[in-house]
């Protein structure tokens, strides 16, 4: 089942007019108001560490080599505070000192080898179809999942 009706405007919806920035800076100026909730850092340190274990795969995602690499360069460059308004010149320093690293692009060669080997990896939907007859709603699902599937390696 799919949703086939027709996006339409909600003319109740009453948005500021102006430049997002300027919005942001002067809320005051275009009657619009900050729903910004204020902690501490404590409270959020605990939260971190509840919500964001350093050991979690997808803080893994990064090669090591290219974390040391990237680290050295940050060094070098003074480690300059990242904002919004040095962001951009912050990231053209670092591309400029790591364009012409041979281990760099090494390191992003193996990367992108471990990658392709993930995409190929083959996951079943078999238990995603018996839950779904648990749920009373498996017939219809289960027929449509083996249609995609039929698409899928028909590709």
């Amino acid at each position: 089942m799919h949703n086939t009706s027709i996006l339409q405007a909600n003319k109740n919806k009453i948005l500021p007019l102006g430049w997002p920035e300027h919005i942001l800076y002067h809320l005051d100026r275009f009657g619009v108001r900050s729903y910004k909730v204020l902690i501490l850092k404590v409270e959020f340190g605990e939260a971190e560490k509840l919500y964001m274990p350093t050991d979690h795969p997808v803080f893994q995602l990064m090669p090591q080599d290219f974390d040391i690499q990237i680290m050295i360069v940050y060094e070098e460059i003074g480690q300059l505070r990242v904002t919004t308004q040095s962001f951009w010149q912050i990231y053209l320093q670092l591309q400029d000192a790591l364009a012409g690293s041979k281990d760099l692009r090494e390191s992003l060669a193996s990367q992108e080898e471990w990658e392709i080997r993930i995409c190929h990896e083959h996951m079943d939907l078999e238990n995603s179809v018996r839950e779904s007859d648990e749920d009373g709603n498996g017939e219809e699902e289960e027929e449509e999942d083996v249609n995609v599937m039929q698409e899928v390696e028909d590709l």
